[in-house]
C-alpha cells in the first residue's frame, strides 16, 4: 500500500540520515522513508561549529567508524592536533547536501515539513501531519503511516529553533521507555551577583573549577584549561560550556551546592611578580595590564578589597597575599544556566539500559530504535555529539534493514 514502509526513520539530522544511508546499502529492496519536520534535511548540521560543521573528534568513542561512514559517503575531513576534525572544506552546508544528495541516488523517501504526532506499535503506526507555515496542495494535512521498523532520530530539547523540542518523549514514554529528565548542557552560566556586567565582553585564557558541596565539605567536581568569555550575566566559553555537564541538580537543594573558581593565571607565580613591582611607583592596575585586559585588571583589584588607583609601592603583604588568590581562586556563585534555545546539547533522555548498545534496538519495544541526542548521552564541545550522532544512527539502519 501506499503508506507502507520497511523502516520509517523520524528526523533528517546527522543520526536520521546516517540511519538512512546505511539501511538503504543493507538492503537496497527496502521501501525508507525519512520524517523531518522542517522545509530541508540538516538544518541543525548546517549549524554546528559555527558553520564549519566540527564532524567528530580523534578521540571520541567509536571514532574509526563513524569515518568510516563519512569517507563511504564522500566526506572528505582534516583533523587538528586539538583532535577537532571538521570537513575538508569546512562547510556545514555541504555536508548535509551531500548526504541528502546520497540519501535522493540511493531511492529513499523523504517528506519534509511532516511532523510526526503518535508513534503506536504492534504493527507500528505513525500519525503525521503537515507543518510549517506553507501547506502543500493537493498533500493531505494529516496521513497514517505503516511500518516494520521505526528509527527515533528526532533529537532531544536543545535548539528548539532547528525544530528539536523533546516531542520524542513523548513517544518514547507512550512505547514503554524511561526518560531521565533531559536539561540543557553546553550552555553559558549566569553569576548575577557577582557584578559581571563590570567585565561583560572580556575574555581570558585560563582554569575555571566546579565545586560541589557535600555535607559541610566542598569537592571540586569538574576543570578545565580554555578561554573563559565572562559575560553581562555570568561566564561563557567552550570550558565553562563542559562544565555544564556536571551541574545536575535537585530542585530542592537548587545551584547553591555548586560554586565556580577561575585561576586566571594557571601557570604564573603571581606572588612573585607582583614582588617585583613592590618598590615602584607604577599604579597597580597598569602593573597588571600585562597579565589581564583593562575590565578585568580593575575588577580583580576590586574584587580583592584593594583601593582604586593603588600604586605598586604602596601595597601591604595582606593586600598582595589577596591579589594573588582573587587571580588563582577568582570566585563565582552560579545562579542559572542557560535553557533550550541557547543549548547546544541534552542530557538526559532515554536511559541506555533500556537500548542495545550495538544495535540501538528498544529491549522493551522490538522493532524499535532510539539513536543520537534522544538517548541519554551528552559528550563535552569538540565533534564528540555529532559522532554519536553517525555511529548510533548506523548501527540502527544496519540492524533494521538486516531483520525486516
Amino acid at each position: 500500500m501506499k503508506n507502507q514502509f520497511d523502516i520509517v526513520i523520524v528526523g533528517a539530522g546527522a543520526s536520521g540520515m546516517a540511519a538512512a544511508l546505511v539501511a538503504a546499502e543493507g538492503n537496497p529492496d527496502a521501501r525508507i522513508l525519512v520524517l523531518e519536520k522542517n522545509p530541508a534535511p540538516g538544518k541543525k548540521i548546517r549549524a554546528t561549529g559555527n558553520g564549519r560543521c566540527n564532524i567528530s573528534n580523534i578521540h571520541a568513542e567509536h571514532y574509526p567508524e563513524a569515518m568510516n561512514l563519512l569517507r563511504k559517503w564522500g566526506i572528505v575531513t582534516r583533523d587538528y592536533s586539538s583532535g577537532l576534525v571538521y570537513p575538508y572544506s569546512e562547510s556545514a552546508g555541504a555536508v548535509a547536501e551531500i548526504l541528502a544528495a546520497r540519501m535522493q541516488e540511493k531511492g529513499i523517501e523523504l517528506w519534509t515539513s511532516m511532523a510526526v504526532t503518535d508513534v503506536l506499535s504492534e504493527p507500528f503506526r505513525l500519525q503525521v501531519e503537515q507543518c510549517g507555515k506553507k501547506k502543500v496542495s493537493g498533500k493531505p494535512e494529516r496521513i497514517r503511516i505503516q511500518a516494520k521498523k521505526v528509527i527515533l532520530a528526532s533529537g532531544g530539547k536543545a535548539g528548539p529553533d532547528f525544530g528539536t523540542i523533546g516531542d520524542g518523549y513523548r513517544w518514547v514514554r507512550n512505547l514503554g521507555h524511561w526518560v531521565i529528565s533531559p536539561i540543557p548542557v553546553l550552555t553559558p552560566v549566569d553569576c548575577k551577583e557577582d557584578s559581571c556586567k563590570d567585565i561583560a565582553g572580556t575574555r581570558a585564557k585560563g582554569r575555571v573549577t566546579l565545586y560541589r558541596k557535600t555535607g559541610e565539605e566542598w569537592k571540586d567536581v569538574f576543570t578545565e584549561e580554555g578561554e573563559i568569555q565572562f559575560t553581562a550575566t555570568g561566564l561563557s566559553g567552550i570550558c565553562v560550556f563542559n562544565m555544564t555537564r556536571h551541574m545536575r541538580f535537585d530542585r530542592a537543594e537548587g545551584l547553591g551546592v555548586f560554586r565556580i573558581e577561575v585561576d586566571l593565571c594557571p601557570d604564573l607565580d603571581v606572588k612573585a611578580y607582583l614582588e617585583e613591582w613592590k618598590e615602584k611607583e607604577t599604579e597597580l592596575e597598569i602593573a597588571l595590564r600585562t597579565l589581564l585586559r583593562e575590565k578585568l585588571s580593575r575588577y580583580v583589584i576590586q574584587r580583592a578589597e584593594i583601593p582604586s588607583g593603588r600604586r605598586c609601592k604602596e601595597l601591604t603583604e595582606e593586600e598582595i597575599r589577596s591579589l594573588e588568590n582573587t587571580m588563582h581562586h577568582l570566585r563565582f556563585r552560579p545562579t542559572g544556566i542557560h535553557g533550550w534555545k541557547e543549548a547546544q546539547c541534552t542530557a538526559g533522555g532515554v536511559s541506555l539500559e533500556e537500548i542495545n548498545g550495538e544495535t540501538q534496538e528498544s529491549l522493551i519495544c522490538p522493532g524499535l530504535y532510539i539513536t543520537g541526542e534522544l538517548q541519554d548521552y551528552d559528550g563535552p564541545c569538540g565533534g564528540y555529539n555529532l559522532n554519536h550522532a553517525w555511529v548510533t544512527g548506523a548501527r540502527a539502519g544496519a540492524h533494521a534493514a538486516e531483520n525486516l
